[in-house]
């Protein structure tokens, strides 16, 4: 009689969904990171609290670079584009060694609430930022004239 077939071994390609989660993860975090929300690939790798922390951090750290850059007539803007650029992909290769460490396989649903809270803290920023610049324009207006 003939053996029933059996279904193959669940190990390598359970690997190849923790390698594929650890480079979607890394580039979450790069991609959105450059967009001014850090912390999408941690929240995909499960660490919800590591990424609420990297999202306010980010946008407390992206306006305090915008004011200095802005105090200083853009002298300052030589160390905000390296940290602009190094940091979401620091952050997404450590994101990335947390998929592959704890063997998870990602998030959407994380990933889908903590993008759009920062978007809306993004705009809510830039909002905030143009009625400040509107009323010190309005202020500077009436002082003038």
């Amino acid at each position: 009689m003939d053996e029933p077939m059996q279904p193959p071994a669940l190990g390598p390609a359970r690997q190849v969904d923790i390698e594929t989660a650890g480079w979607i993860a890394l580039a979450l975090e790069a991609i959105f990171g450059y967009f001014g929300i850090l912390g999408v690939g941690h929240a995909y790798a499960g660490r919800f609290g590591r990424a609420i922390g990297l999202l306010v951090g980010w946008l407390v750290v992206l306006v305090l670079l915008a004011a200095l850059t802005g105090l200083t007539f853009g002298v300052a803007a030589c160390l905000v584009l390296p940290i602009w650029v190094a940091v979401p992909v620091i952050s997404g290769l450590l994101a990335r060694r947390t998929v592959l460490a704890e063997g998870r396989t990602g998030s959407w649903t994380a990933v889908f609430g903590l993008a759009g809270v920062g978007c809306l803290g993004v705009l809510t920023l830039i909002c905030l930022g143009l009625v400040l610049l509107g009323g010190l324009g309005a202020l500077s207006s009436a002082l003038s004239g």
